[in-house]
């Protein structure tokens, strides 16, 4: 077996995440995309 290398990110590296309303809310069986026009 070999050993693992360690990784690292840059040195100002940022994380970030994002998300959407009908992710988070639910309500992914209904007609939303009309509201979207």
């Amino acid at each position: 077996m070999t050993a693992r290398q360690k990784s690292s990110f840059p040195k100002h590296f940022l994380w970030g995440a994002a998300t959407a309303a009908h992710q988070v809310e639910g309500g992914n069986h209904n007609q939303w995309t009309v509201w979207e026009l």
